[in-house]
């Protein structure tokens, strides 16, 4: 028996755009959000995973205008991560369209 293949990109936003990197190093832009989800829509990808690599060094909360619009424009189901760290962030990302969230920082530093 065959294990299924899942294809989940996963989006790393830094500031403005797309970003691409080797060890979390040396960033490079690689392009749109919306036209990348766009292109992951007509690929049928399993789900789409979408990280603000910034939100939680610089001390902001998720961007959930934003994370609305990507999700209103994604057919697949979405993890979103990055400035996370209450409840209520977490809350209020899946009333905008989140179907998951992607902890990290905040679990570590808060456990509970």
């Amino acid at each position: 028996m065959a294990l299924k293949i899942r294809v989940m990109p996963t989006l790393l936003y830094k500031d403005v755009g797309l970003v691409k990197g080797k060890g979390f190093d040396s960033w490079r832009r690689t392009g749109s959000v919306m036209q990348t989800v766009k292109v992951y829509n007509m690929r049928e990808v399993d789900e789409m995973v979408f990280l603000d690599i910034t939100a939680t060094a610089q001390n902001r909360e998720p961007d959930f205008v934003f994370i609305d619009e990507i999700a209103d424009e994604c057919f697949m189901p979405l993890t979103v991560g990055g400035g996370i760290r209450s409840v209520e962030d977490v809350r209020r990302l899946l009333m905008v369209g989140a179907d998951k969230i992607s902890l990290n920082s905040a679990a570590v530093e808060d456990p509970s």
